[in-house]
């Protein structure tokens, strides 16, 4: 018998997690991300955190809107610095009313929830 725990097989038949429903409607995501946007593209996290009404980054609460803007395709990075990504950009200042509509419709479907409709 061996002490080494589940069997190779009994790994690979594990399902990576999947992504749950966004904790924020896209409509405040597309807010904070606006907010955002007025102040540049790189944001420290406890400045998102402020854009989202919360005074700590440590909430169960405010992680839960961080891994919506993920889910949504609109900040990519970790640490204490996250990046605005292009879509969000888009948002935060498009170029006419129809591009801002499209990277809404766009962010709308990066989640997975979403996207499987």
């Amino acid at each position: 018998m061996s002490d080494k725990g589940p069997s190779d097989e009994v790994k690979q038949q594990r399902k990576s997690p999947s992504r749950g429903f966004p904790s924020m409607p896209l409509d405040d995501a597309a807010n904070v991300i606006r907010k955002a946007g007025a102040y540049g593209y790189e944001q420290r996290v406890g400045a998102l955190a402020q854009y989202m009404g919360h005074t700590t980054t440590n909430s169960g609460a405010f992680k839960a809107k961080i891994a919506s803007l993920r889910d949504f395709g609109l900040i990519i990075g970790r640490g204490d610095t996250l990046s605005l990504s292009q879509l969000a950009q888009t948002i935060a200042h498009p170029v006419d009313v129809q591009a801002g509509r499209d990277a809404l419709q766009e962010a709308f479907f990066k989640s997975d929830v979403f996207a499987k409709l």
